[in-house]
């Protein structure tokens, strides 16, 4: 996973996988906000799954599609 540090708060990264997230969470993020279109997008990255699984590391899941 390439993280990159945008300010001490905040970080950025390409598409991010379901089976990332748990890592994600270990490396100290709390937080992650998906901006992925809401079509055209395989199902295992559909917003509802990727909500699903960031419940169980515990981060706060915020869904921004873009268009």
């Amino acid at each position: 996973m390439d993280i990159r540090t945008l300010t001490p708060t905040c970080a950025g990264s390409p598409q991010i996988m379901p089976e990332a997230l748990p890592a994600i969470k270990t490396a100290g993020h709390t937080s992650i906000i998906d901006n992925r279109p809401g079509r055209d997008i395989p199902p295992k990255l559909l917003i509802s799954v990727v909500r699903g699984v960031a419940q169980e590391p515990k981060l706060t899941f915020f869904a921004n599609p873009l268009q």
